[in-house]
C-alpha cells in the first residue's frame, strides 16, 4: 500500500518541523510526505525548506505555493502530485500536531482494513480525543465527537475532521478535490459530505492518536475574522450540501440570522464586534465572495 502524508505550514515552521521530527524515522519506501507552504514569509519558509533539505531524505517533498488560497488550496496542490506519483492512500495532518513513533505502522495496518473510504484519525486536544465531527445545520459552529462509540453510532451524521484525515484515491478521482471556496473551516465536512453522497462512508479510527496542539495558524487572523468565515462557510456548505428541507429554510435562516445579530448590536454593546462579524459573513456569502476574505 502506497501512503502519502500531507501538512501545510503558514509561517508555523518551527511546529511542521517537530511534526516532520516525529515523522522521518518512520518512513518507509511506500510512504511519503508532502510539505506544502502556504506563501509563509520568507523567513519561516526558509527555515522549512532548510530543514527538508538537511534531512537529506527522498521521502519528503516540499512544494511551496505562490500565495495562501486556504488550507484547502494547500492540501490539493499535494493531493495532485501524490494521485500522480500513483499513491493508494492519502492523509491531511495539520502542521501543529506530533505523531508518537509507530503512527505510520499502525495507520498503514488500520486502513488495509477497511473499504476505499474517509477515515478519521482520532486526534487529541485538550485532554480529550476527537474521532468525528458533527454535522448541524444551521449551526455556525460544529462541534467533535469525544467518544469512539458515540461516533460510529452517529456514522450516518458525521464528518471526518481535517486535522486528521485519510481517504483512497478512489474517494477524490469520484467527487474531485477539497472545495477551495471555503479558504478555512467546514471544507473538511464538505469534503465528508459530498464523499457520502457519492456512496463512500466515512469510518472513524480507533488509533492512531495524533496529539493536536491547536490552530495556531487559524488564530493569528483574529476572533472577528473567524466568526466572520465560520459564518459565510456554515451558509455555504448547507446550500451546497443540505438535503431539500434544509436548502428550502436556508433564506428563512439568514434573515432570522440578521435579526438576531442586529437584536446583539442594538442592545449588548459586548457582542458588537462578534455580531457584525458574522453580519459580514452572511453578506459576504449573499455576494458569493469565496475564498479568501479581506479585513
Amino acid at each position: 500500500m502506497r501512503l502519502a502524508l500531507i501538512t501545510v505550514n503558514y509561517n508555523n515552521a518551527e511546529r511542521t518541523i517537530a511534526l516532520l521530527e516525529s515523522l522521518k524515522n518512520q518512513l518507509e519506501h511506500d510512504v511519503r510526505v508532502y510539505v506544502v507552504d502556504n506563501a509563509s514569509e520568507a523567513e519561516d519558509k526558509n527555515t522549512l525548506e532548510s530543514w527538508i533539505k538537511s534531512a537529506q531524505t527522498s521521502d519528503i517533498s516540499f512544494i511551496a505555493s505562490a500565495e495562501n488560497n486556504g488550507f484547502s488550496a494547500g492540501n490539493n496542490l499535494a493531493i495532485k502530485q501524490a494521485l500522480a506519483e500513483s499513491v493508494e492512500w492519502i492523509a491531511c495532518i495539520n502542521n501543529d500536531t506530533v505523531v508518537k513513533e509507530d503512527f505510520v505502522t499502525e495507520l498503514l495496518e488500520k486502513l488495509s482494513k477497511i473499504p476505499p473510504s474517509i477515515a478519521g484519525i482520532p486526534l487529541k486536544e485538550g485532554g480529550r480525543v476527537a474521532y468525528a465531527g458533527l454535522i448541524k445545520w444551521f449551526s455556525i459552529t460544529l462541534p467533535h465527537i469525544y467518544s469512539l462509540a458515540e461516533a460510529r453510532r452517529l456514522s450516518g451524521n458525521i464528518y471526518a475532521v481535517g486535522g486528521g484525515v485519510a481517504f483512497h484515491r478512489s474517494v477524490v478521482e469520484k467527487i474531485g478535490l477539497w472545495d477551495e471556496r471555503y479558504f478555512l473551516y467546514f471544507e473538511d465536512a464538505d469534503f465528508s459530505m459530498r464523499a457520502k453522497k457519492a456512496g463512500f462512508q466515512v469510518i472513524p479510527l480507533e488509533g492512531p492518536i495524533i496529539e493536536h496542539a491547536g490552530s495556531a495558524s487559524t488564530k493569528k487572523l483574529g476572533n472577528p475574522m473567524l466568526l466572520r468565515y465560520h459564518a459565510r462557510n456554515n451558509l455555504l456548505f448547507a446550500h451546497v450540501n443540505g438535503f431539500n428541507a434544509v436548502k428550502t429554510f436556508l433564506p428563512f435562516w439568514v434573515v432570522i440570522l440578521i435579526i438576531g445579530q442586529l437584536i446583539k448590536i442594538a442592545f449588548f454593546r459586548s457582542k458588537k464586534e462578534a455580531s457584525q462579524a458574522i453580519l459580514s459573513g452572511i453578506f459576504d456569502y449573499r455576494a458569493h465572495r469565496f475564498g479568501k476574505l479581506q479585513p
